[in-house]
Order: structure tokens, then sequence, then C-alpha cells
């Protein structure tokens, strides 16, 4: 069944009433605080639109790479009322994105508190031989790999080189390689259900990465392209992530969602 969301206006100030019907019986629910309403745009949008287009349920496992500040793995966390069921990635250390991002501690606390996993220094481009992803297996030689319903990246980049700008077809072709070896992991780690989602700009020169282009090479297919609606998610802020400024604001051109699965639906 699709997700559902109401909310109805209620005569006390700061104050939303909203019926949420997922599958199972209508539950009514009430925020008492100004940021309730966009916190279930978070929600809604979330399970509709970025988790899937048809249902969703909030046992799905998830997992999020390539966090800056993990301002999008918090709001995911608050918008479900919980994180058992995600994974948070970074490809820096504690110490390094506690320095980077004035907010990355107090986020990576909320997450915590909702038990959500946190995990440093994950490679993109080789996250499936990671041990944070490995589990034991008693039938098994080797440990077996988990695999998650939903695996995110937003805005993917490769870093800045000095002298070089985005148009560059060097610098073009090293986000090709990030965009490209998280895809091949992505699809080792991903269940059979499960969908990919890539956060990008749909702009010059980004474009020209070429995204569903590079996931049908590594066996992906390509579902759907629609715009990214920021408004909906409070509290994340994309970050540049790299170079002097690493905790300002990422500058977004034509964001778009990409979503891709390992389902022949053409």
């Amino acid at each position: 069944m699709a997700y559902q969301l109401f909310i109805i206006p209620s005569a006390t100030p700061g104050c939303s009433i909203y019926v949420v019907i997922d599958g199972g019986a209508p539950k009514m629910r009430v925020g008492l605080t100004p940021d309730a309403p966009r916190l279930l745009s978070c929600r809604a949008v979330f399970q509709t639109q970025a988790l899937s287009a048809s249902s969703h349920g909030e046992g799905q496992s998830i997992l999020l790479v390539g966090e800056a500040d993990f301002s999008f793995s918090m709001c995911v966390a608050k918008s479900l009322g919980q994180g058992q069921n995600i994974t948070a990635t970074s490809l820096n250390t504690k110490d390094e994105w506690e320095k980077m991002f004035s907010k990355a501690k107090p986020n990576i606390q909320v997450l915590k508190r909702l038990t959500a996993t946190v995990i440093p220094r994950v490679d993109a481009t080789k996250m499936a031989q990671h041990p944070g992803f490995k589990a034991p297996n008693v039938n098994a030689t080797k440990p077996t790999l988990l695999k998650f319903q939903r695996i995110v990246f937003n805005f993917p980049h490769a870093g800045f080189v000095k002298g070089s700008n985005e148009a560059d077809e060097d610098m073009i072709s090293r986000h090709q390689e990030l965009v490209s070896g998280f895809l091949k992991n992505a699809y080792e780690m991903l269940t059979e259900d499960g969908e990919v989602h890539v956060r990008h700009h749909s702009a010059e020169p980004f474009k020209r990465w070429k995204v569903v282009d590079l996931a049908k090479k590594v066996g992906l297919h390509f579902r759907e392209q629609k715009p990214f609606n920021l408004a909906a998610y409070p509290h994340y802020t994309p970050k540049k992530g790299a170079g002097n400024d690493p905790d300002g604001p990422l500058t977004l051109h034509k964001p778009s969602l990409f979503r891709f699965d390992q389902l022949d639906q053409a």
C-alpha cells in the first residue's frame, strides 16, 4: 500500500495533528513544535519519492554513503522516528569530521540516540570489502556481505585539484571513476528488491558525468530521474566537503534524484 499522509490544522499555535497510513492501521500523531510539519514533509518525501515510488516500510535497511556532517542521515532518522536500520558512513575519520564540519558531532549524537550505526573511513569505491559490512557465517568459510534495500550517495565528488575546474575532462574523469566504483560496490551490496539512489547536479558540466551510462555498465537498471526538492529535507545542508571551506554550503545546479535497481523492467 502506498504511503499516505494527512495533515489536519490545529487551533493550537505550533501544533499539527497528522494521520499516517502506511500499510497498517491509521496512526494519529501530534506535532508540538514548529518543525513538525517540515519533519513530516521529510518523512513523506523520503518514503514515497526518495526511497520508493510505490511503498516503503520503516524496517527497510538503508545505507548512506559519503556523508559530510551527517545532516542527511540525521534528517532521515528523525523523520522515521528511529535509526535502527540506518547505516551512515563517511570517508573521513571521527577526528576529521569533527574538525571539518561544525554540526557533525551533534548530528552523530542524534543518530546514535536513535540507534543508527555510524562507520568512519568507508571508501565508496571499496565498501564491499570493508570489514564493517561483513557478518560471520557459521555455514561458510567466508563472512557474508551485508546487503541493503536502499543505498544512497548524495552529490558524490572526487575532490578538488588545484588549477582545475569542473569542466575539465580530467576532473570529469575523476568524478566518473568515483561514481562508477560506488555503483559497482552498491550493486554487490543491494538486495534483489533494493534500489540505489544518487543525487546529482543535472546541469552542465555535471551532466557530462553520464551517471545513467555508468550505472548501466555495472549492471544496474535505470528507473527514473526526477528533481530533488531540498526544502523537503529539514536540517539537511549539502556541504562542499573538501577544499578550503569543507563546511560551506554546496551550490546545487539543477539537482536530481537518480534511481536504479537490479531488475530489468524495460
